[in-house]
């Protein structure tokens, strides 16, 4: 068997399962994919959280199938990271054709797939592209053509278009100049800024429209400008997270093969776009805090590296070990996606929402509903949408937005509406208001919580 045809069924066959996966599991939407799928109606070059790429693929995708059911706005996620992994294995196998399906399968196996193949994220929807970008700039470096720096500094754009992470290929183009068979000749970085630049030009002037709403809540998510601290734990489990995210094997293979002196070019560019990532994400760990995923753009270059690494070496030993123990994670998250019952404590935020959502739109009976919390407005934007129910709106309202709901679907005062809060009172001019119906879900996502459901006057916040 070929090594393409190799590589070929290895990323079609985990990508059909992943896509079966989707198909067959009971979980809900959690309420920040709801909330993709929110923008995904209204296509713009910006979104309060986020840039727009996430939100125009689930939109074309449930264009296409003509549904928006959680399988059409999750279908993308499998999809991309099986592009990734064709990518990934595409380029290295021009420089070392036996380690393509090396490759391939080392992305794919990756723990942190499991649950990036189920929800839809802009990580994987950045992915493909900081590949390609990555690809791109190492054809630039080989050919010292400045037309692929050009398409390298346009996919890195794109990247960025997904998630503001994708910068980190500049991070990567910055390290490798440090080898000075890495540096790019003056022209092809400026071709590579050029294109960049020319990409995301437009969610930047989306972003000043709009009060640099976007960089605002990044940098408020990274904690920056406040007081920084020696967070030692916090550093400690995101280092033991970031082993389980491309799996313990090779995360020692990644990061052992530092201190080794017989290190191709490829492989000093491939650490050079993985390793300067996770360690600047984990002084953000130290200082302040970091979630596993934060890191996630050191990987398509950090499974490339794995697996030409171990097929150069001639080690399939090793692989076939680093490969069985990511398998077991794999299994058992994917036995939770497809039968979340098994553990409730892990699955109910996956759960229960669009029961409770359909129980509150039907309590609403017809009238607007407004509701304070993001969770709960994502959840219920995607029941009444999708089920045609009145609209969603956000309470009150706010000199700064605490969330894309406040920008976008503000409280109107003009008419009568269903208030959908946890406030343990409410009043109106004085008068309190009692709630007409009390939530108290003992499964899934809501589970322990009371959700008082108040009538509220024309005029009332």
């Amino acid at each position: 068997m070929s090594d393409r045809l190799t590589m070929d069924l290895i990323v079609g066959g985990v990508t059909a399962i992943r896509l079966l996966v989707l198909a067959v599991t009971p979980t809900d939407l959690f309420f920040d994919e709801a909330q993709y799928w929110a923008w995904s109606r209204d296509f713009d070059w910006g979104y309060f959280s986020k840039p727009p790429l996430i939100a125009w693929i689930i939109g074309a995708t449930t264009g296409l199938a003509g549904s928006d059911a959680a399988f059409w706005v999750r279908a993308p996620a499998p999809i991309f990271h099986g592009l990734t992994a064709l990518i990934l294995a595409g380029w290295i196998g021009q420089i070392h054709r036996p380690a393509a399906p090396w490759v391939a399968a080392t992305y794919l196996a990756m723990p942190i797939l499991a649950v990036g193949s189920w929800m839809i994220s802009t990580d994987t929807i950045m992915a493909p592209f900081l590949a390609a970008a990555l690809w791109s700039w190492w054809r630039s470096l080989e050919t010292r053509k400045w037309q692929f720096a050009a398409l390298a500094g346009g996919l890195a754009g794109v990247a960025m278009m997904a998630k503001y992470a994708g910068v980190y290929f500049w991070l990567a183009v910055a390290v490798s100049m440090l080898f000075s068979r890495l540096r790019p000749t003056p022209g092809a970085l400026a071709a590579a800024g050029i294109a960049c630049l020319v990409v995301i030009a437009p969610n930047l002037l989306w972003n000043a429209g709009n009060g640099l709403v976007t960089f605002a809540h990044t940098a408020d998510n990274a904690q920056v400008g406040r007081d920084m601290a020696m967070n030692w734990p916090g550093l400690a489990s995101f280092l033991v997270a970031q082993a389980v995210v491309i799996g313990p094997v090779f995360f020692v293979v990644w990061l052992g093969a530092m201190a080794r002196r017989d290190l191709s070019e490829i492989e000093t560019f491939l650490l050079a776009a993985s390793v300067p990532v996770l360690l600047l994400v984990c002084v953000q760990a130290f200082i302040a805090k970091a979630n596993a995923n934060w890191a996630f753009a050191a990987y398509p270059a950090a499974a490339a590296f794995v697996g030409l690494r171990l097929s150069r070496l001639g080690r399939p030993r090793l692989f076939a070990i680093g490969l069985a123990v990511n398998l077991v994670p794999i299994l058992a998250v994917t036995a939770l996606i497809v039968w979340p019952d098994i553990a409730p404590k892990l699955t109910d935020r996956y759960t229960g929402r669009t029961a409770l959502m359909t129980e509150i739109l039907a309590q609403a009976n017809g009238r607007p509903v407004v509701a304070d919390e993001r969770q709960i407005l994502a959840d219920l934007t995607y029941a009444a949408r999708r089920d045609g129910a009145p609209p969603v709106f956000a309470n009150g309202r706010w000199d700064v937005p605490r969330h894309w709901y406040d920008m976008v679907a503000p409280q109107p005062t003009d008419r009568d509406a269903l208030l959908v809060s946890d406030r343990a009172a409410l009043e109106c001019a004085g008068i309190a208001i009692a709630p007409e119906a009390t939530m108290r879900p003992v499964h899934g996502a809501y589970a322990g919580r009371a959700i008082h459901l108040y009538p509220l006057p024309a005029g009332c916040s």
